[in-house]
């Protein structure tokens, strides 16, 4: 279950109708126009995006107009979903780094009441918005959307990997160090964070080369290990890679 609106659609109108000495020109007609464009991007273009082949004509749309939308679809459909309509919104304003959208995603099974679906999907995309805006809630985990096609980049390697033949292991492994990377960030706030996490991945890492029976599959770990740890030391961001091993570890699991 996905939603997603424009943040802060209300200082646009206010302030976003100014010239180029700040003066507001926000007439009747303006307005209006404004409107209207907004409401065709969530009205019209949006029902262009969501009947794309990729997405099979399994996306249903409970709601999509004004400034916002509510959609329901197939869980390993609906991130890319997600990334597309922001991508088209950037596309839509022309890039205008004021005009973006926050948005949220949570997992339900069939039987699940609708009405409740979309009180915990707008609750992920509350915590978008507390976050600070522009960002999207995915498994639980709220990241500015460069961030989450980090994280999409992230899985797309990891899958790659267990592919070529390498270790499952190694995805629960990361989920758990990256848990223990975030935990500490909880409590540190703002400062950088260090921790056994740090040497226990270069271990496993290490141990899962050693394991690798095969030149190709080697080599992959050995740039995954590189990639890790350059941006663990770096920035604190083990955590991201252990959310993106979740999201593979749920797209390759096997379905009875």
């Amino acid at each position: 279950v996905l939603r997603m609106d424009v943040d802060h659609l209300g200082r646009i109108f206010k302030e976003g109708l100014k010239n180029k000495d700040g003066q507001q020109i926000g007439s009747l007609a303006r307005m209006s126009m404004l409107s209207f464009q907004v409401s065709l991007f969530f009205e019209g273009w949006l029902k262009k995006i969501i009947q794309q082949d990729k997405y099979q004509q399994l996306i249903y749309a409970v709601y999509s107009g004004g400034d916002d939308l509510f959609l329901v679809g197939p869980w390993n459909l609906m991130p890319i979903l997600a990334i597309d309509i922001m991508q088209n919104l950037e596309k839509f304003v022309s890039f205008n780094p004021d005009i973006h959208l926050s948005g949220g995603l949570t997992f339900i099974h069939g039987k699940y009441p609708i009405h409740e679906a979309a009180r915990d999907a707008g609750n992920a995309e509350t915590s978008s918005k507390a976050a600070g805006r522009n960002r999207f809630t995915f498994l639980d985990v709220t990241s500015t959307w460069q961030t989450f096609l980090e994280i999409q980049n992230k899985s797309e390697q990891l899958i790659e990997i267990i592919a070529e033949g390498g270790s499952r292991n190694l995805l629960q492994i990361l989920q758990h160090l990256g848990q223990m990377e975030r935990s500490a960030q909880l409590q540190a706030g703002e400062k950088r964070v260090w921790g056994p996490w740090m040497w226990q991945t270069d271990y496993h890492l290490s141990q899962a080369i050693t394991r690798a029976n095969q030149p190709q599959l080697k080599e992959k770990i050995k740039a995954l290990h590189q990639n890790i740890r350059q941006e663990m030391y770096d920035g604190n961001k083990l955590q991201d890679w252990g959310t993106a091993a979740r999201w593979a570890q749920l797209l390759i699991r096997k379905t009875s």
